[in-house]
C-alpha cells in the first residue's frame, strides 16, 4: 500500500502530543512552555524518539519531509537488528530513499528521523513492493536529561533509549530533555498523562550544578516526583536509574555543599525507602558503575559506546520488570519472539564481557530478536528486611553488611 499524507500517523511511533503551533511532534504541551527553561522547551520541540515503523515486501521506501532547522543529521533505517541504510537530510523539502534490505516481510523496519532538524513527514511511499504500518507495541516512557535525549550519540537511533526500544520491542516515548532534573514535578506530570506498560526515570547530574540541590532537596524531590507518577500509574513498573558517573562532580561540593556522590545516595535512598514502604513495582538501577570516565566524550555525556553500555544494563532491567507482571501481563505472550536480553555476549560482539566495541556499529547481531542468556542465571539474593525510616532530609544510607540488600549489577 502507498502511504499518503492523510495516513502518515499510522506509521509514526513515539508521539507524545498532537501538533501545536509550528511544532509537528511536541514532547511537552506548549501551554507548559512558560514553566520550563528555554533549553528544556527547545529540546521539547525536537521530535526525539519519533520514528516510522513498517513491515512489508517493498525493497525501499521514499520518505518525503520538510525540515525547519539546518544541521548535519541523517535519516537511518534499521531492520533485523542492524542499521542498513542512512541518508543525509536537507534543509527544507526533501525525499530520503532508504533501502529496506532483505528478509521476511514481517520483520519490523524502523526509520529514525533527523530530530535536531525538526522534520515533518509528508509521505511514505514503498518502492518495488508493499508496505503497511508495523503492529503496535507496548508503550515505554523514558524520562531524563540530555543523556536520555541522546546528546552526543552519533544518531538518534544510537541513543540508549532507542537501542533498548529495539532490543526489547517497545514503543519508546522519549521524555529526555536537556536541562531537566530527576525531581521536576512539571515533567513528572507529563508521565502521569501518558499510557504506559513500563516507565524509566533517569536521574540527572544537573541537580549538582545547573539547579543545585542539597542532599535533603534531592531526597524529597525524588519522593515527591515518584509519588506523583505512582498516583497516575498505580500498577505500572517504574525503574529509576540513579546518576551516571561524572568525575568532576563526584567528590566536589556544589554551591549548596553537596557532592554528586551525596546526591546520588539521596536519590537511591529515596527509591529504596519507597520500595521498603511497600512499592513492589518500583526498582532501582544504580548508575555509578554503568560507565567509566573513558566513555564520556566531554566529561559529562557519553558517546555511542557509552550509550550502548547503558542500553545493555537497561534492556535487562526493563525486560525483567515486564516479565515479572504475571501470566495476565506476560511480556512474552505479547512478543512471541521474546526472551530475556543479556548484558553479555548475546547482545553481539560489542558486549563481550569486559570488552570494548570494535567499531561504531552498535547494532545487534542476528535477526533482531532477543536471545536466551548463555548458561544458567544466578538467583538474586533475598532482600534483607529493612525497617521503615522516617523521611528525614539528608538522611544517609546506613553502612555495614545490611546497608544495601540489592544484588550486584551484572557485569558488562
Amino acid at each position: 500500500m502507498n502511504a499518503r499524507a492523510n495516513d502518515i500517523g499510522s506509521y509514526l511511533r513515539g508521539i507524545a502530543y498532537p501538533p501545536t503551533g509550528d511544532v509537528a511532534y511536541p514532547r511537552i504541551r506548549q501551554l507548559d512552555a512558560s514553566r520550563l527553561t528555554g533549553e528544556t522547551w527547545e529540546a521539547a520541540t525536537c521530535p526525539v524518539g519519533v520514528r516510522l515503523e513498517m513491515i512489508g515486501t517493498a525493497r525501499a521506501v521514499d520518505v518525503a519531509y520538510r525540515t525547519r532547522r539546518d544541521d548535519e543529521a541523517v535519516f537511518t533505517m534499521w531492520r533485523n537488528g542492524h542499521q542498513i541504510d542512512e541518508r543525509k537530510a536537507v534543509l527544507g523539502d526533501g525525499v530520503a530513499r532508504l533501502n529496506l534490505g532483505k528478509g521476511e516481510p514481517d520483520n519490523r523496519a524502523v526509520v529514525y528521523l533527523p530530530d535536531s532538524m525538526q522534520p515533518v513527514i509528508s509521505a511514505v511511499v514503498p518502492i518495488n513492493g508493499l508496505l503497511e504500518p508495523a503492529p503496535l507495541q507496548q508503550r515505554w516512557l523514558v524520562s531524563g536529561d540530555a543523556i536520555t535525549q541522546g546528546r552526543l550519540a552519533s544518531t538518534s537511533a544510537r541513543s540508549w533509549p532507542s537501542i533498548v526500544g529495539r532490543k526489547v520491542g517497545l514503543d519508546l516515548v522519549n521524555f529526555g530533555f536537556a536541562g531537566a532534573g530527576p525531581g521536576d514535578i512539571h515533567l513528572a506530570e507529563h508521565l502521569v498523562e501518558q499510557a504506559a506498560a513500563v516507565i524509566t526515570i533517569s536521574a540527572s547530574s544537573n541537580i549538582w550544578d545547573l539547579e543545585p540541590h542539597t542532599v535533603g532537596m534531592a531526597y524529597e524531590s525524588t519522593i515527591a516526583a515518584l509519588g506523583l507518577v505512582r498516583r497516575g500509574h498505580p500498577a505500572t513498573p517504574i525503574i529509576v536509574v540513579s546518576q551516571l558517573i561524572r568525575p568532576d562532580a563526584e567528590a566536589v561540593a556544589n554551591r549548596l555543599g553537596a557532592t554528586l556522590a551525596d546526591l546520588r545516595t539521596a536519590v537511591e535512598d529515596a527509591v529504596t525507602d519507597l520500595i521498603a514502604d511497600g512499592d513492589a513495582k518500583l526498582s532501582l538501577v544504580p548508575g555509578s558503575d554503568i560507565l567509566a570516565a573513558t566513555h564520556l566524550v566531554d566529561k559529562v555525556h557519553p558517546g555511542d559506546e557509552g550509550h550502548t553500555r547503558i542500553a545493555a544494563k537497561l534492556a535487562v532491567a526493563v525486560y525483567d520488570v515486564l516479565q515479572a507482571g504475571g501470566p495476565e501481563e506476560s511480556f512474552d505472550a505479547l512478543r512471541p519472539e521474546g526472551g530475556r536480553p543479556s548484558a553479555g555476549t548475546t547482545f553481539g560482539p560489542e558486549f563481550i564481557q569486559g570488552g570494548v566495541p570494535e567499531s561504531h556499529d552498535h547494532g545487534f547481531v542476528g535477526d533482531g530478536t532477543s536471545a536466551e542468556p548463555n548458561g544458567s542465571e544466578k538467583s538474586a539474593p533475598e532482600p534483607t528486611a529493612r525497617p521503615t525510616r522516617s523521611r528525614t532530609p539528608g538522611l544517609k544510607r546506613r553502612v555495614g553488611p545490611e546497608a544495601d540488600p540489592r544484588p550486584e549489577p551484572e557485569a558488562l
